[in-house]
């Protein structure tokens, strides 16, 4: 693992731990629904861990495409309404 995605990874895990943020429509599941609605797209680029879903990283390299988030608005809109 590279010195920049174990910072990443090190960003990600101190703002989970210190804020209320939480991940939102970044699981595992939520990225192989958003591929399985896509017509494909570029490759995802570099993939660390993510430290809340040990399972992404190994599943965005199986299917090898980026997910953008115009391509998902409307379910990421819709998923807003629901909690709004």
């Amino acid at each position: 693992m590279s010195a920049s995605s174990r910072a990443v990874r090190a960003i990600a895990a101190c703002v989970l731990d210190k804020a209320p943020a939480r991940p939102w429509r970044m699981s595992a599941a939520d990225y192989r629904a958003a591929v399985a609605r896509t017509s494909g797209g570029r490759p995802p680029g570099r993939l660390t861990e993510a430290p809340w879903d040990a399972e992404l990283a190994g599943v965005m390299a199986e299917y090898g495409t980026a997910v953008v988030e115009e391509l998902v608005a409307d379910v990421l809109l819709e998923g807003l309404a629901e909690i709004v």
